[in-house]
């Protein structure tokens, strides 16, 4: 094996499938004393896969972490975002030298990223080691319930609640346990006094049948049976319930009968949801699975690790469910973001209103790519109605910016749709603190949307 078929090899693989791949051919390069030729013939790529194999081999071939940490930080894709995997191997070089904030800070990159299952479990090792050695905004003590095995979810749910800043304790009940916890007051559920208890269960609980004869009936009960547990819970604790709702199989004989009869498991599923939505007190917050089912390119349960290893969701599919759990702690404990700073030129509309005028720019139909423009206008002024504050960073004119919100007709957004409108040339950084400090409020509360990477990596 030559280093061209090797390359050649390389060039053929799909950015999302590139690791497994440089770790093959990493192996196979060493394996047949090629790493110099390799290193050399990489040195200056100017395509990802060449870029990343040059860091690979480099970490094995060298010591010098700051030449090490710059190979990895060309390992970006085509639009100049980090890749989780370059962002971990930076932050493992900066925990080897010592450099515990650095490493925190990259760490935290990753987490931040849209992570594989496999991220998480490769970034638990480093993430333990600097837990401790960063400051957190407050301490959580969640509880995970559940009729399933929930190891792997604490494991993400431990990294993204620190990446949020939050100092977070878990208690898991003996597996098969959690209903005899809830009804015991002895149990060490109650000593352990949560702040938030994680319910998980899934369709096998409610054990129905494809077609059930008496649903209303039956529909009653689960109803009044979770009714109760929440009750117990909310009564004995100062805590929030965090309730995963319930999704269907991903087979079912009866196929759209399922959801079309009142009879059907599919029906019942998403009726006994929407019943438990309405019964809900006021400290019951929900996760909506059939939602999050909906979105992932991956199935939500895979029946052969439920069989093995009584694992639930998919391994792919936890991290969105932590995700969203996460999201309602953040959302309780008063930590969700406040403001969404945005930029301007291709972030607002397509093109750069400075070059190509207020007629070159793409908003509104009949340009597709204009038409979602103005549909992300339209999602920005839902979220301004939920009370999410919107700001514009941009480095422009000011008269050219603002004559697209006053001026074009398939603009959503208006100037007084924005708390504030920093438009000038001065650093973003800048522009963000200055804003921040017109708002009175902290930087951590502001999300910050560019498309320019060194401005995101600046800011």
């Amino acid at each position: 094996m030559n280093l061209e078929m090797i390359f050649d090899s390389l060039r053929s693989v799909q950015p999302g499938n590139l690791s497994r791949s440089i770790d093959w051919a990493a192996h196979a390069i060493c394996t047949n004393g090629l790493t110099e030729q390799a290193l050399a013939a990489t040195e200056n790529a100017d395509d990802l896969s060449g870029r990343w194999l040059h860091a690979r081999l480099a970490t094995d071939a060298r010591t010098d972490h700051v030449s090490l940490d710059a190979c990895w930080a060309r390992v970006v894709d085509g639009e100049g975002r980090d890749l989780p995997d370059a962002l971990l191997q930076r932050a493992r070089l900066a925990a080897r030298g010592d450099d515990p904030t650095s490493a925190a800070h990259l760490l935290k990159q990753v987490l931040f990223c849209e992570c594989g299952m496999a991220t998480y479990l490769r970034a638990e090792a480093l993430s333990r080691k600097i837990f401790s050695r960063v400051s957190h905004r407050k301490n959580v003590k969640v509880a995970l319930l559940a009729s399933c095995t929930t190891t792997l979810l604490k494991t993400v749910l431990q990294q993204l609640c620190w990446r949020d800043g939050l100092a977070a304790e878990f208690y898991e009940p003996d597996f098969g346990a959690y209903s005899r916890d809830i009804l015991s007051s002895a149990s060490r559920l109650y000593e352990f006094r949560p702040d938030f208890v994680v319910l998980l269960e899934n369709w096998r609980d409610v054990a129905l049948p494809e077609i059930s004869q008496d649903s209303a009936a039956a529909l009653k009960a689960a109803a009044g049976n979770q009714r109760e547990r929440w009750d117990r819970l909310l009564n004995a604790l100062d805590c929030s319930i965090i309730h995963i709702t319930l999704a269907g199989p991903s087979y079912d004989s009866t196929l759209g009968l399922s959801r079309r009869s009142p009879n059907g498991r599919a029906y019942f599923l998403s009726s006994l949801n929407q019943a438990l939505i309405e019964l809900a007190p006021e400290r019951v917050l929900f996760v909506d699975a059939e939602s999050l089912a909906a979105k992932l390119s991956a199935p939500w349960e895979d029946p052969i690790q439920w069989s093995a290893s009584r694992l639930y969701p998919s391994p792919e599919a936890l991290p969105a469910l932590a995700e969203s759990i996460v999201s309602n702690i953040r959302y309780a404990t008063g930590l969700n973001s406040k403001v969404l700073a945005l930029d301007l030129d291709n972030i607002l509309w397509g093109g750069i209103i400075g070059e190509d005028g207020m007629a070159g720019i793409k908003l509104g139909p009949p340009s597709a790519i204009g038409e979602r423009y103005q549909q992300f206008h339209y999602y920005l002024k839902a979220l301004s109605a939920r009370g999410v504050v919107l700001a514009v960073i941009s480095k422009n004119n000011p008269e050219d910016a603002t004559r697209v919100f006053t001026h074009h007709d398939a603009s959503a957004l208006a100037l007084d749709d924005f708390a504030a409108f920093e438009v000038n040339w001065t650093a973003k950084t800048a522009s963000l603190r200055s804003v921040a400090s017109a708002l009175r409020l902290g930087l951590d509360t502001f999300v910050f949307l560019d498309d320019n990477p060194v401005e995101r990596a600046a800011v």
